[in-house]
């Protein structure tokens, strides 16, 4: 699995616009193969930011979606930030659950 991290410091009166596009995204990449989860987040502070995240069963899909139409509006919304956007690719060979914690916990109280 691959996971696009993305972190947005838009300039304030282009918050709204940044917003609107990556829900056009969001919505689009609903009906793309390969593309397991996309989410938007806020920061609520003094200097607002939008984390954005999109989880890809394989780094081919990923790369189609990069080479896309639709990814070209993300680049898009990047151009509204105030700052240079923060994005990293993670390539996640695991995943853990709850019952991680559960067996942690567990460990803890043996020790």
């Amino acid at each position: 699995m691959i996971i696009l991290f993305l972190k947005l410091k838009p300039i304030p009166e282009k918050h709204q616009s940044i917003l609107d596009i990556l829900v056009y995204v969001k919505e689009q990449l609903q009906m793309k193969r390969g593309c397991l989860e996309s989410s938007i987040y806020q920061e609520w502070n003094e200097n607002p930011a939008i984390l954005y995240l999109e989880q890809w069963s394989s780094e081919e899909e990923m790369n189609r979606h990069i080479q896309s139409d639709i990814f070209l509006r993300i680049l898009n919304a990047m151009d509204l930030c105030g700052e240079k956007p923060d994005i990293f690719f993670h390539e996640v060979s695991e995943t853990k659950g709850m019952e991680w914690i559960a067996f942690l916990r567990r460990e803890k109280i043996l020790v």
